[in-house]
């Protein structure tokens, strides 16, 4: 029987290959090594305030419990 972490990791997993078909990253080296010194970038100089690490937790908890809920 899976883990809950287990199944956590197999959903994120599955939505990170969907999203890396769906660009076109996972069939191109080249556009991926492209792709990821950009969003590094755009994160560094992104001139919001930084949402601190207990906050984006708890959000990720609710959102979770909700979803278990439901």
């Amino acid at each position: 029987m899976p883990t809950e972490t287990s199944t956590l990791h197999a959903r994120l997993a599955g939505q990170l290959k969907a999203q890396t078909t769906d660009t076109g990253l996972a069939a191109d080296p080249l556009a991926y090594d492209a792709w990821f010194p950009t969003k590094v970038q755009e994160a560094q100089t992104d001139p919001r305030p930084a949402t601190p690490h207990s906050q984006v937790m708890q959000k990720a908890r609710r959102l979770i419990d909700g979803k278990r809920q439901a």
